[in-house]
């Protein structure tokens, strides 16, 4: 979930990218991941992801505060879902834009050098959780969604867009698809 942060620059210019109701993006983001399992078990092509058998994971990554515990406390409860945790994902973000910003932002300037690259690293990190996942559902566009999206597409494994209030796999994304 890259939702931004009151930035400047980049994000500003890009008002398509901007997401008013962030709770909503959420629903509809774990809506589309409940019909991704249930469509899989009804074609049985879910041998290794089946929610009665087998648990579901889900990781979330963004720059949304509390969204770890949001998809915690919003995950079937019935049935074997479960929420991974990596800690200091919920951490408090800057007051506007992100903290390695970008040319010339000032925002980086209240880390040292160490936070800075601990900062980068968890953002690695979670590209690299990302491109591991079965299904990769990409709410919002943003440069920290390309390499999850590079590794999904190389093993296989489905990804999902959001177009208005739906998503819709990478077959229908013209643009996407002539990159590979």
């Amino acid at each position: 979930f890259r939702l931004g942060n009151n930035e400047t620059g980049d994000w500003q210019r890009k008002a398509w990218r901007h997401i008013d109701d962030s709770e909503r993006l959420m629903n509809l983001t774990l809506s589309a991941m409940k019909d991704y399992v249930a469509e899989r078990e009804r074609n049985g092509t879910a041998a290794t992801m089946t929610s009665t058998t087998t648990p579901i994971s889900v990781f979330v990554a963004g720059d949304v505060p509390n969204i770890q515990s949001w998809f915690q406390d919003h995950v079937p409860k019935d049935e074997n879902w479960n929420v991974i945790v990596r800690p200091g994902n919920d951490d408090a973000l800057p007051e506007s834009g992100v903290w390695f910003g970008e040319a010339d932002s000032k925002t980086a300037s209240v880390l040292t050098q160490d936070e800075r690259n601990d900062k980068m690293a968890d953002a690695l990190v979670d590209a690299i959780l990302l491109g591991e996942c079965n299904a990769l559902f990409v709410p919002t566009y943003s440069t920290f969604a390309i390499l999850p999206i590079i590794m999904t597409y190389q093993t296989g494994n489905d990804i999902f867009f959001r177009k208005g209030m739906e998503f819709r796999p990478f077959v229908d994304e013209p643009y996407l698809k002539s990159i590979f």
